[in-house]
């Protein structure tokens, strides 16, 4: 009844809140991605890029999302840019 109807609200809001969160992150990143397009390898541009469409096949799948798959996605999207963008800054 009541109870899992609120479990799912629950679980709905908490799916909306980390695509959020995984939106902005893509958001940022993709930012960066073109601002130091020039200063980053190619092929390494290529896979973030290759990452970034991957996340959002991802989250546009709205009614199919796992919480943990999306999350984990987005954690390993983050590092691999993370290393990324680490090496442009210190060229």
């Amino acid at each position: 009844g009541a109870e899992k109807y609120a479990a799912d609200d629950k679980k709905r809001r908490e799916i909306i809140e980390e695509v959020n969160r995984v939106e902005s992150i893509l958001h940022d990143t993709e930012t960066k991605m073109e601002e130091f397009k020039s200063q980053l390898p190619q092929d390494e541009y290529q896979k973030l890029k290759e990452g970034s469409n991957k996340l959002r096949e991802q989250l546009s799948n709205k009614d199919n999302i796992s919480l943990q798959s999306i999350k984990e996605s987005a954690d390993e999207f983050q590092r691999q840019s993370l290393r990324l963008f680490e090496m442009a800054y210190k060229k």
